[in-house]
């Protein structure tokens, strides 16, 4: 028997009303039986719409493709890991679902998509295969990003985190390539920028940055195509690159800025958010300075930083200076496992190392954690 949480969420993140926070439903059973009930709970959660091409006497349903979300659900239960008595959880939001299993991909991240497969429970993945559930050994990952594509949706991405020993789908629900979006990729048609170079750009028209593993999930190619394609649009001035090594991202260049509103343009100047630890409320002040008096004990310190990220959201630069630690220590000390027991959060889940990168205190165990 397994367990499935499948939580609807009002809006786009955890929202503070408690009275109106969520709702959950807890599903428990076989695994062939909870494929199908957590497919018909959300599919029926799901906008849906028809699309009548001139011309044509049938509709084409215009929304997340069916073989998508089975996929995804069937990819949490065959790689799960039974190590940890945790159940898949599945949250939907209002533009996206995001599903995430206990146990960490086996295959790295930069080779996800690529054919081949590394199953941690090979008895389960030949039950799904044989009762036609899943997709060809290997090719579940590359199935979900051609249909995606096909529905002009962005493609999945995906979250594998051995601090976590957690693996996450992200399926965003709007379509990618609208109206507005063509329109506005048309203006860069002079720098004859291939599929995956602009799917790139209207994520970074969304997120503001990318990098190289964010890159390669979008578009399902090697990493030697990743690194070609990025390496071009810096050439033309479409992206700045930032940072070295695998801390590398790119933000918009001078030419993708005069195509960008006001609004959206991310300069490297002084944000308000970078303002916010001279800003501390009085009363988190005194805590900060009165367990800094004496020795902090981890308790302590976890109770100020669920505080202060209750408060505002907080980078881990932010968080370091507040608390005057070092950034590595506090990460690994501290943040990752308030990650992994769930009680922080990104900001930017799409992008994990996204520059602007923060934390918040997670909304569903708000309670619990100043106990």
């Amino acid at each position: 028997m397994v367990r499935v949480d499948y939580i609807r969420v009002p809006g786009n993140t955890w929202i503070e009303d408690p009275d109106n926070r969520f709702t959950t439903v807890d599903m428990r059973g076989s695994m062939l039986e909870m494929v199908q009930r957590a497919f018909s709970l959300v599919s029926d959660d799901l906008p849906k719409g028809f699309v009548l091409p001139e011309g044509e006497l049938q509709a084409g349903s215009n929304g997340l493709p069916a073989r998508v979300l089975r996929e995804a659900l069937v990819n949490s239960m065959i790689h799960r890991t039974f190590r940890v008595n945790q159940p898949i959880q599945i949250i939907r939001y209002g533009n996206r679902i995001e599903i995430s299993n206990p146990g960490f991909s086996l295959k790295p991240e930069e080779h996800l998509g690529i054919p081949g497969s590394v199953t941690r429970n090979p008895i389960i993945a030949t039950i799904f295969h044989e009762t036609n559930l899943a997709e060809t050994k290997g090719s579940g990952i590359r199935t979900m990003r051609a249909l995606m594509e096909k529905a002009q949706m962005l493609p999945p991405t995906f979250e594998s985190s051995h601090d976590l020993n957690q693996f996450t789908i992200r399926l965003l629900l709007h379509h990618f390539l609208g109206e507005e979006d063509i329109k506005w990729l048309s203006k860069f048609k002079p720098f004859n920028l291939n599929e995956q170079q602009k799917c790139a750009l209207i994520f970074i028209k969304e997120v503001g940055a990318i990098d190289n593993p964010t890159y390669q999930q979008l578009n399902g190619v090697e990493m030697i195509k990743v690194r070609t394609d990025l390496h071009d649009l810096k050439d033309k001035g479409i992206l700045t690159q930032k940072g070295k090594g695998k801390a590398t991202y790119y933000v918009p260049g001078e030419e993708l800025m005069k195509f960008l509103p006001i609004q959206e343009k991310t300069e490297d100047k002084p944000t308000q958010l970078e303002d916010k630890p001279t800003q501390l409320p009085d009363e988190l002040k005194e805590k900060i300075n009165q367990a800094g008096q004496n020795y902090r004990s981890a308790k302590d310190t976890i109770t100020i930083i669920l505080e202060l990220c209750d408060w505002t959201d907080l980078s881990l630069n932010q968080l370091a200076a507040i608390l005057n630690k070092n950034e590595k220590y506090l990460k690994s000390t501290y943040i990752t496992p308030l990650r992994k027991q769930g009680k922080l959060e990104y900001t930017i889940p799409e992008m994990p190392n996204h520059p602007k990168q923060a934390y918040r205190t997670v909304q569903l165990n708000r309670r619990k954690i100043y106990r």
